[in-house]
């Protein structure tokens, strides 16, 4: 029932999923002299303005000037003007103050929703004004961060200059953008491979395997009758070794584990020597990594407790301890759920030393990381502030079915001067009051439901968002922050292209539990694009209704979307005009894609699934607003990697195929002729795959095979861990 259930519901969840609102801004020749007790404009004008100084009011702009914004004022004319008031009247030396210095010092404490933290007890009032629903989210994984510190010295580093027979060509890593590498469990420069291999340890408890670890494997790879196994890296402390980067210009393989970095000279691939590590600090956790222009950007997430939430230990090596101040650290404006900082860091790869670093606090949910050669981009979801949502439902949408005393005093929780909390369990009060007099509970629980679902669904875009960080990728600096209705799927929907970035996200796809009532919305998607200072200046809605989206991807001036729920719609978007985006074309056809990619000019590539097999699809898009889907192969399998790690997949151009790994299988498609023809199929659980000149290495955790590309023959092959030993994970 409605007077039982409901308002628990209500002020429990509410309470955890207040949000922020980001777009206030403080304009200085709208200020005026006001006092305590005023209720104007010219209150919420200051309040604004305070806010962007960091002199935050917890009940948000309110236009009423109450004892929080009396406070936020005494602090104000304390640390600005070195003057100690009661703070109950803004005057001609605050106005003065603010027409003199506010620009710059605005300019210089503040970039969009995200404002510098001036100290250890900023930062802590803060958080603790903001809500605490991540917290069981608490990352318990220790990992790496930076430092700016102590490494060897890399005179050790001289290249190897024993003659070697070169390729004429070989693969990278399948990344979103070239020449921007992203961290893989193979590498390989031409004549090596270097291979994060799990191997078991054979321990059995009562017959159950209980452990594992994995070493780095240094593989003599090219050309293939000399193939070898030059050296096996142990991982240490039986660390689990997750990804590589490699360096290849100074000769340096970077391991990254759960709990750390480690950093191997390879100029002599068969004696690689550690040259620097580092270890995470507790509750810290590493999200990616990028290699771009010979540097590495580290990109983490810690935990930040409130209690004392500063200086942050994030990175550990055997001599020094990295740790972030409080003055290190952006945070937003308003109240959210913000126990989460991310932290980017540059790393010179030869010493260690961390160059640059940022970091910025806001809230752990659906964490999208895109890197462009000009900017870095970090995304996270977020609600806007509910309680004026709730407020406005009970005020506006229900006049007709609530007495008019009822609406006046909820009307008037707007302008109190108390908490967000304390508004939503005055609604409680009043509101349960009201209804134990009701004969027809169930009536009034079904009308409000239905109310609130619509208005849910009509400000769907308000509420629901995704903040974004937008950081300069030389020097990190956050140029511009803003942020977009819905939620991303992965890094593939976001891209920019000739300074302006493309967005695809759905909105509404689950159940707002945190709603007076629980209601579900239908779910729809779209594509923002946003300029330089993340204004969104085009856009494309209402695709898909009720389905969400699967895959997407941008090419250029071209952009591919999938939603789904039963039938697949796979879109074609023309993106030439930022400011008008058109939908093309659009295909129906049954399962969905998740991974797309251009194969040739107006040839796309879809893996994805159909009744819960694996399908590969190949659409041709030479008449943009007729899409076809040329050909399909569904394979006898239930999964591939491919569905949700993309360095998994491999293309050859120039023999025009691609390579599939699955559960227990992998596979070789042509697709020459536009025509899928499987070319070989492999009855072993290959990882991956990548070529050199005209061989294709197929690598899993018992052996590579070496096939040759113009006949599909194997060449050679080499065992990497015994039969007795290989238990297949």
């Amino acid at each position: 029932m409605l007077n039982k259930n409901y308002f628990y519901l209500l002020s429990l969840i509410i309470f955890l999923f207040l949000s922020i609102r980001l777009s206030f801004a403080c304009d200085i020749q709208n200020l005026k002299i006001v006092k305590f007790n005023d209720k104007n404009q010219a209150v919420g004008e200051l309040q604004k303005c305070l806010n962007e100084l960091g002199f935050s009011i917890k009940s948000g702009i309110t236009n009423f000037f109450g004892k929080e914004t009396q406070q936020a004022l005494k602090n104000f004319y304390k640390q600005m003007l070195n003057i100690d008031v009661d703070g109950k009247n803004f005057g001609t030396k605050g106005l003065r103050w603010f027409k003199s210095n506010y620009p710059k010092l605005a300019t210089k404490f503040q970039t969009g929703f995200l404002i510098k933290v001036s100290s250890k007890e900023d930062l802590k009032k803060r958080l603790t004004e903001s809500t605490d629903y991540y917290d069981y989210f608490r990352l318990n994984q220790r990992q790496t961060a930076d430092i700016a510190l102590l490494a060897p010295s890399m005179s050790s580093l001289e290249l190897s200059t024993e003659k070697q027979v070169t390729p004429s060509r070989y693969s990278e890593t399948n990344v979103q953008v070239k020449d921007i590498d992203e961290p893989d469990i193979v590498k390989n420069d031409g004549l090596h491979i270097y291979f994060a291999n799990e191997k078991p340890i054979l321990r059995y408890i009562e017959n159950v395997f209980v452990e594992r670890k994995t070493g780095i494997n240094i593989i003599k790879a090219f050309p293939p009758k000399d193939i070898s196994l030059l050296t096996n890296i142990t991982s240490e402390n039986k660390e689990f070794i997750k990804n590589l980067l490699l360096d290849k210009d100074n000769k340096i393989l970077i391991t990254f584990g759960y709990k750390t970095i480690n950093a191997y000279n390879i100029a002599t691939p068969g004696n690689p020597e550690k040259i620097w590590n580092y270890e995470y600090a507790e509750n810290n956790e590493l999200l990616t990594a990028r290699l771009y222009q010979g540097k590495i950007y580290l990109f983490l997430r810690s935990y930040i407790d409130r209690k004392n939430p500063c200086p942050l230990n994030i990175l550990n090596n055997p001599t020094n301890q990295f740790y972030l101040n409080c003055n290190d650290f952006y945070i937003p404006r308003e109240p959210i759920a913000n126990n989460i900082s991310y932290s980017i860091f540059i790393l010179d790869p030869k010493s260690g030393h961390i160059d640059k670093k940022v970091s910025f606090i806001g809230a752990l949910t659906n964490s999208v990381i895109y890197v462009s050669p000009k900017n870095i981009y970090v995304t996270y979801h977020y609600y806007e502030n509910f309680v004026d949502y709730i407020l406005d439902f009970y005020t506006n949408e229900l006049k007709d079915i609530l007495p008019s005393d009822i609406i006046d005093r909820i009307t008037k929780l707007k302008i109190y001067d108390i908490s967000k909390e304390a508004k939503i369990f005055e609604i409680n009060l009043i509101l349960n009051k009201y209804i134990n007099t009701l004969s027809n509970e169930k009536n009034f629980d079904d009308e409000i439901r239905n109310r609130f679902k619509d208005y849910l669904t009509k400000n769907l875009k308000n509420f629901e968002k995704t903040a974004i960080v937008k950081i300069d990728i030389n020097n990190l600096e956050i140029k511009k922050t803003g942020y977009i209705p819905g939620k991303l799927l992965n890094q593939f929907s976001l891209d920019e292209y000739n300074d302006y970035l493309r967005t695809a996200v759905t909105l509404g796809e689950r159940n707002f539990f945190f709603s007076p009532i629980q209601v579900n919305i239908t779910s729809t998607n779209a594509v923002y694009i946003l300029d330089s200072d993340l204004n969104i200046v085009g856009n494309l809605e209402n695709l898909g209704l009720t389905e969400r989206i699967y895959g997407a991807r941008f090419y250029g001036t071209r952009g591919y979307l999938v939603t789904f729920r039963q039938i697949d719609p796979f879109y074609v978007l023309d993106l030439s005009n930022p400011k008008n985006p058109l939908l093309k074309g659009e295909l129906k056809i049954p399962g969905y894609s998740s991974y797309l990619e251009e194969l040739d000019n107006n040839l796309v590539l879809g893996i994805g699934q159909e009744n819960f097999k694996v399908k590969v699809s190949l659409f041709d898009i030479n008449d943009a607003s007729n899409p076809i889907e040329l050909d399909k192969y569904i394979l006898d399998d239930r999964w591939s990697e491919i569905l949700n790690n993309h360095r998994a997949f491999l293309k050859d151009k120039n023999y025009k195929i691609f390579f599939l790994p699955s559960s227990y299988k992998a596979y070789i498609f042509s697709y020459d002729n536009k025509k899928l023809k499987l070319e070989k199929e492999i009855t072993s659980p290959i990882k991956r795959a990548i070529y050199i000149d005209n061989y294709l290495y197929l690598i899993s955790n018992k052996e590579i095979i070496v096939l040759n590309e113009n006949n599909w023959q194997e060449e050679a092959k080499l065992k990497l861990n015994d039969d007795d030993d290989y238990i297949n994970f």
